[in-house]
């Protein structure tokens, strides 16, 4: 009687290859529907948010948020929306839900569509992420927190900066950014020679 009922037991808690297999499946499947869903309404948001339109805009966005509420897209374009409607502590609120969890993912996009494109890939080029910055930025100066605001745009001018470096290393680098790229010590004349940095003075703007 014992055996029966152990047999019995073990025989419910066991899992068999092809379930285990149809329920990661599923799982898949609804992990795609979710980013099917986000892309949707990130989409017509975009489209809204291109004609003006912002509060169908924010209504799309609040909806691809819904579905997937870890996009950073989402709370970038929620923080847009909000921007242009003069919500600007709202706006910030989202900023930084967006830098929030592109910091936890540590994301390091190396491809993925820009902002005119919102919504089709759940990446952001290094010029989306400081755009981040920068919006934030304008966020927090509207709302007369200069020093935060001053930190935010330095730290989109790193990101711009970092990535005009990860394009081009060989390319001479604007003197702005001389503060944000490891320079090798002069008294090293192999790296002093072959760093590009250190063999001008030029000063351009990063785009």
């Amino acid at each position: 009687m014992g055996l029966v009922l152990a047999t019995a037991v073990l025989g419910t808690a066991s899992v068999s290859p092809v379930l285990a297999q149809s329920q990661q499946g599923v799982v898949l499947d609804a992990n795609a529907d979710v980013k099917a869903k986000t892309q949707i309404y990130l989409s017509q948001a975009q489209t809204f948010f291109d004609q003006g339109n912002y509060d169908k805009s924010m209504g799309f966005v609040n909806m691809a948020i819904d579905a997937n509420p870890n996009n950073p897209l989402a709370w970038q374009l929620l923080g847009n929306c909000l921007k242009k409607l003069g919500r600007d502590r709202e706006a910030l609120t989202a900023y930084d839900q967006a830098v929030k969890l592109l910091s936890a993912s540590n994301a390091v996009p190396v491809a993925s569509p820009s902002m005119s494109s919102v919504g089709v890939n759940d990446n952001l080029q290094a010029n989306d992420i400081a755009q981040i910055w920068v919006e934030r930025a304008r966020a927090l100066d509207r709302l007369n927190r200069f020093q935060e605001s001053v930190a935010a745009y330095d730290q989109a001018l790193k990101i711009r900066c970092q990535e005009h470096l990860s394009k081009a290393p060989m390319e001479t680098l604007p003197m702005v950014c001389q503060p944000y790229v490891l320079i090798a010590p002069a008294t090293d004349p192999k790296t002093t020679q072959n760093n590009p940095q250190n063999n001008s003075q030029n000063s351009t703007d990063v785009s």
